[in-house]
């Protein structure tokens, strides 16, 4: 986690990354998560910042989740981008909506190829705010994806 987060120190980083992982396996909110990045950084990092930080970094996470789990699943599965069909779509998000591609292939976003929506080896420009997501369907036997 915390990889995408830019402009501050590594040890900024790995504090901030502590703070997303102990957030998460509590279970907590964005927003509580949001607030204990504020807290652990003193103020350096605001609340706007915070939030941007904690939505994006959740939302990765639960996107590698989704795919680690349709790997490890017996069944053979393929996947879809689906998009958040309003006015903060980003265009290149937004283009994406409805692309299938099999497991494990890449989703081809703007000049980017992303494994997931929010993957992190992506460029930060695609992932800070994405709110996509991938559907996971069952292959069809014996159809070209």
């Amino acid at each position: 986690t915390a990889e995408a987060v830019v402009g501050i120190s590594d040890s900024r980083r790995e504090v901030i990354a502590n703070v997303i992982q102990r957030g998460v396996e509590a279970d907590k909110s964005v927003e509580q998560i949001a607030q204990d990045i504020v807290d652990a950084t003193s103020g350096e990092i605001g609340m706007a910042r915070a939030r941007r930080i904690a939505r994006t970094e959740t939302h990765a996470a639960a996107m590698y989740g989704q795919q680690a789990a349709a790997e490890a699943s017996p069944l053979e599965f393929q996947k879809v981008w689906l998009a958040t069909e309003d006015h903060r779509t980003r265009k290149d998000h937004a283009d994406a909506n409805g692309q299938t591609v099999a497991l494990d292939e890449m989703f081809q976003v703007g000049d980017a190829e992303m494994l997931y929506p929010g993957d992190m080896d992506a460029p930060a420009e695609q992932v800070i705010n994405c709110r996509c997501v991938a559907l996971y369907e069952p292959a069809a036997m014996g159809e070209q994806t």
